[in-house]
């Protein structure tokens, strides 16, 4: 739900720079392939359950499918990246400012710090530290390839 949330207000947050910078139509095929890519990748995506990382990992949807649509419109790789960190920022600054830096990083951070603690006491006793070390990085790796090259029809 979190992912559907945040590929919309991406979206919407980056309509008019992309607009500006590629015209209308230029969007509206971004925004058509995107939301095919977002559908077929959302799929696909496995829950993790309330992770510490739950935020962090509901954005990786979103990126893949901007990833994929951009390559679409036949734009370079280095363009894509610029372009998905613009949508970014473009959502951040849906943000009041003063909202932003007096709250911004508390909330973030402090979720995770109060999260922390819990999670690495149910990770050991889950023995999930020593597998998370071990393999976390490599099946995170496998599943993010997987998704970014899978064939969409």
């Amino acid at each position: 739900m979190i992912s559907k949330i945040i590929f919309y207000i991406g979206l919407w947050a980056s309509k008019k720079s992309l607009q500006a910078e590629y015209g209308k139509n230029i969007y509206s095929s971004f925004a058509k392939e995107s939301k095919k890519q977002f559908k077929h990748i959302i799929r696909l995506t496995p829950d993790i359950g309330n992770s510490i990382f739950k935020l962090n990992f509901a954005f990786t949807p979103c990126y893949i499918a901007w990833y994929k649509a951009f390559l679409t419109l036949k734009m370079d790789n280095d363009t894509v990246i610029c372009w998905i960190w613009k949508i970014n920022e473009n959502m951040l600054l849906l943000i009041p400012q003063n909202l932003l830096k007096r709250y911004g990083a508390k909330v973030y951070l402090g979720g995770f710090r109060k999260k922390a603690e819990a999670h690495e006491i149910y990770s050991i006793q889950k023995n999930y530290t020593s597998m998370i070390i071990k393999y976390g990085i490599r099946i995170l790796t496998i599943i993010l390839l997987k998704l970014i090259f899978i064939n969409v029809e």
